[in-house]
């Protein structure tokens, strides 16, 4: 299955699922949206799922360049959408766009959502890029989990305005974590590096957690005059 979605008007999606189940026996899932608001935008309880050795991949390029607008993001993902795979690995790259507002994320996953392959030996791959103010992968309240595959995250801000690399929070009543029983955790995030910059990766009331696997992060705050943390937990 692929989708394609071009969104090129004023606060147009690229692909927009609403409540809407996306399924495959064994086969891949690609969604691939480019936008100037939300380029991939996935909500209202939405089901993105491949059984066997099927993979999902869901990327979102918001193309905005200029203006005040905020939210331009790459991939939105909310309110309790699932995204799963069993053998098969999820990969979501997400990029977001750049204005003189705020909260233009790369991939911007809210309340309850869930990202898994805890059935089965899938990885899950999240890559986000914030090319202005925002954070290259906000968490809040949402999760990714896997039985036997890593867990990798790639999160910076590129650019020189003020932003993190990864933000994961909690929103009551959902606490977000990274969590894999025998794979790997594999962190790396980067904040911007303007005068305030930002921090690498914010941690609050969340976790990363493996059973038998490694956890591995490495941050950078790379703001130039404000004090800021690589690793900020609170």
């Amino acid at each position: 299955i692929t989708m394609t979605g071009n969104g090129n008007s004023a606060a147009a999606y690229g692909v927009y699922l609403a409540g809407y189940t996306v399924s495959s026996n064994g086969g891949n899932i690609t969604l691939y949206g480019v936008g100037v608001s939300f380029a991939t935008y996935i909500t209202a309880t939405a089901i993105v799922s491949t059984t066997g050795n099927g993979n999902i991949e869901i990327t979102g390029i918001n193309t905005t360049d200029g203006g005040a607008t905020s939210y331009l993001l790459g991939i939105y993902f909310r309110i309790t959408s699932t995204i799963s795979a069993e053998n098969g690995n999820i990969t979501l790259n997400g990029t977001g766009g750049i204005s003189s507002g705020g909260n233009n994320h790369g991939i911007y996953a809210y309340y309850g959502s869930l990202i898994t392959t805890a059935s089965g030996s899938g990885s899950i791959s999240l890559n986000g890029t914030a090319h202005s103010n925002g954070n290259g992968i906000m968490l809040y309240g949402c999760s990714a989990s896997t039985n036997s595959g890593d867990v990798t995250v790639t999160a910076n801000n590129v650019s020189s305005g003020v932003g993190n690399g990864l933000y994961i929070v909690r929103v009551n009543p959902y606490t977000p974590y990274l969590q894999t029983i025998s794979g790997d955790i594999n962190v790396t995030c980067s904040s911007a590096v303007g005068a305030d910059g930002g921090y690498g990766l914010i941690m609050a009331t969340s976790y990363f957690a493996t059973e038998s696997g490694n956890i591995n992060v490495t941050t950078s705050a790379r703001g130039t005059i404000t004090a800021k943390y690589g690793l900020y937990m609170t």
